[in-house]
């Protein structure tokens, strides 16, 4: 729902700075937030699953495969339309998508439409869709939704918290606009007696050309007339602004629950930390969202039919593609464990498979998975054999 019914309802109460989902994004912690996320989902690899007797395979050939993994519109990539979607679902706290259909009821694209042009409502037991193309069904739309409280609805995180934002924002605004216009002198000066108009313009004029602006901080004032020195603290100082500032950025971060480093604010952040902080982002952070596209996604895009046979899933193992001996270790211990093949790590690493990599093996003397169990089965039977025939290892038998 668009800002303007929030407001009829709810009333603008936003602090002491009018706080709106685009204005949000003059701060630079909500910028750096909402990008987090959306790029991240929008990196990981998004597949349409099919299981199968042995497991679950990606089905390449499934006719929503492209859409997902590709390009959902002719319009933007499949990297464009989740970061957009994401964004939107931050900001707003819904994202909504048409779902254009083919014949046979196919999906053959998906168009994003712009926040606040979509209006859900419920009508006879069913959701139905407000929107620029006219009336949808609740099966013709995909619809991302944040935290909200009626099922249907998100709620938007910006206006939810906007009087504490509002708050941060003014403390940018008040910075930007010190150094921008402020004086910083370490003292004022006092007049003894009463100036003309033109007096005061004259004195203020030569006051800013002389000491203010970054350039003339720390200048000495020079007296005239009687004129006093009163000495001052800086605003700045008092006001403790770098204190605000920095409990805006965790703040923020808190709202959209994002780790603090991930925006680079490490002033208590360790070598030992960060690694177990980047752990919980994907999966307090990234998953909730990741579990919100894919159930949408499964109960509108696929027949009746198909339904927990095929679905669309998230490969989050995509995340340790930038951390090589982290990525090293999972192979090795994978491969020597029987779980993956030389070519099963080749696929993740988007390399061609070889003749002969698809052989699994075990740590003990790295021998075929096959082999050893030959082994064990036939080590089972001597064993049997043994117990069969008391006599049967007795050198001293007769």
């Amino acid at each position: 729902m668009d800002g303007s019914w929030w407001e009829k309802v709810f009333g603008n109460q936003t602090g002491p700075v009018s706080i709106t989902e685009q204005s949000s994004l003059g701060l630079s912690a909500v910028y750096a937030c909402v990008r987090v996320l959306s790029e991240d989902v929008a990196a990981l690899p998004w597949n349409v699953h099919q299981r199968t007797d042995r497991g679950n395979a990606v089905a390449y050939t499934h006719p929503v495969q492209y859409l997902l993994h590709d390009q959902p519109h002719e319009w933007y990539s499949s990297f464009q339309f989740r970061a957009t979607m994401m964004a939107q679902v931050l900001l707003w706290g819904n994202a909504y998508a048409r779902i254009y259909w083919n014949g046979i009821s196919r999906p053959v694209g998906f168009k994003i439409y712009l926040p606040g042009t979509v209006d859900p409502y419920e009508h006879n037991s069913r959701i139905w869709y407000n929107t620029p193309d006219g009336v949808m069904a609740s099966e013709d739309i995909i619809h991302i939704a944040g935290l909200g409280f009626n099922g249907i609805c998100g709620k938007s995180p910006i206006r939810t918290n906007a009087e504490s934002l509002g708050v941060t924002l003014a403390a940018q605004r008040f910075g930007s606009n010190f150094f921008k216009n402020g004086a910083n002198p370490s003292g004022a000066l006092k007049h003894p007696k009463q100036l003309s108009a033109p007096a005061q313009a004259r004195m203020k004029e030569n006051f800013r050309e002389k000491y203010m602006g970054l350039e003339n901080t720390g200048e000495v004032l020079v007296l005239e007339e009687g004129m006093d020195y009163i000495k001052i603290g800086m605003p700045l100082e008092e006001a403790q602004f770098i204190e605000t500032r920095g409990f805006g950025k965790e703040d923020v971060c808190g709202m959209f629950r994002v780790p603090p480093h991930k925006i680079a604010k490490l002033d208590r952040a360790t070598f030992s930390n960060i690694e177990q902080q980047s752990l919980e982002y994907v999966m307090y952070s990234l998953m909730p969202w990741l579990v919100r596209f894919e159930q949408e996604f499964n109960r509108k895009v696929f027949y009746a039919s198909e339904k927990g046979r095929v679905f669309n899933k998230f490969n989050v193992n995509a995340l340790l593609r930038g951390d090589l001996a982290a990525r090293q270790a999972f192979y090795q211990m994978m491969i020597q464990n029987g779980v993956f093949s030389q070519n099963d790590v080749r696929q993740y690493e988007d390399l061609e498979t070889f003749d002969g990599g698809d052989t699994r093996w075990i740590q003990q003397n790295m021998m075929p998975l096959d082999k050893a169990l030959e082994i064990l089965l036939a080590k089972s039977a001597a064993k049997a054999k043994g117990n069969g025939n008391p006599t049967a290892g007795n050198k001293n038998a007769a």
